[in-house]
């Protein structure tokens, strides 16, 4: 894409930083910098140059803040948007919202946690004032995870567990060598890994409940065989 470079007396433009070749959809802040020259006497005529930096945005609409999670301690974060300048973040307990401060942070903690259920949401703001808001998202109290315990996993690579307090759903991570295969989640305490390595490998189970935070459980070594199945702990050296 090509960017008319500007002009300003007294000074050199010195181009645009990042500019894309095709624009999106979506606001973006493109900074360009200029070199002020100037002419000292002293020196015989001679120019000295120093630099500023000016912003220029382009328009075009914002798009959707993606991406919220909030955790039990009522911190907050989302993905950041191009083309915003700043965020605030809301919550609506008993059918009233209360905005957080402005960030140019993508995360904020609220300053009180409900002791009900309530909802938040995310407002994003671009350079020329306009606003745009993420979905709002429920968050249940008194959901904290329990841990998730008793993960065994035999030699046909079927991978059981207890249940845990307050988790809506379960995910597997087999660890082969440095690769880690997350299978599909469940609601179910039991799985089966896709296929079973021929060499060592590790499992854990990952618990998430209804605000999305996740606690995982211990992780065990397993042996192709199923005879040797062990936790995987911290042995001091001697």
């Amino acid at each position: 894409m090509l960017i008319p470079s500007p002009t300003k007396k007294g000074y050199q433009f010195s181009g645009w930083k990042n500019a894309p070749r095709v624009m999106p959809d979506n606001d973006i802040t493109i900074v360009g910098t200029f070199t002020a020259v100037t002419t000292s006497p002293q020196q015989g005529g001679a120019t000295t140059a120093s630099t500023v930096t000016t912003t220029t945005v382009y328009t075009g609409p914002l798009g959707k803040v993606s991406g919220v999670m909030i955790d039990s301690s009522g911190n907050v974060k989302w993905d950041a948007l191009p083309g915003a300048v700043s965020y605030k973040a809301a919550k609506i307990v008993d059918k009233t919202t209360y905005y957080g401060k402005a960030t140019d942070q993508t995360n904020y903690k609220f300053i009180s946690i409900p002791k009900e259920d309530y909802q938040v949401f995310i407002v994003a703001f671009g350079a020329d004032g306009k606003s745009t808001r993420s979905a709002v998202k429920d968050v249940k109290v008194n959901v904290k995870l329990g841990a998730v315990t008793g993960v065994t996993v035999d030699s046909s690579g079927v991978v059981k567990w207890n249940k845990a307090d307050n988790a809506v759903s379960y995910v597997v991570a087999k660890v082969v060598g440095s690769k880690t295969y997350y299978g599909k989640a469940t609601t179910k305490t039991t799985y089966k890994l896709a296929s079973v390595p021929k060499v060592a490998y590790k499992v854990y189970v990952i618990a998430s409940n209804a605000n999305e935070e996740t606690v995982a459980s211990n992780v065990l070594t397993a042996y192709p065989n199923g005879t040797v199945l062990y936790p995987v702990t911290n042995v001091a050296a001697d």
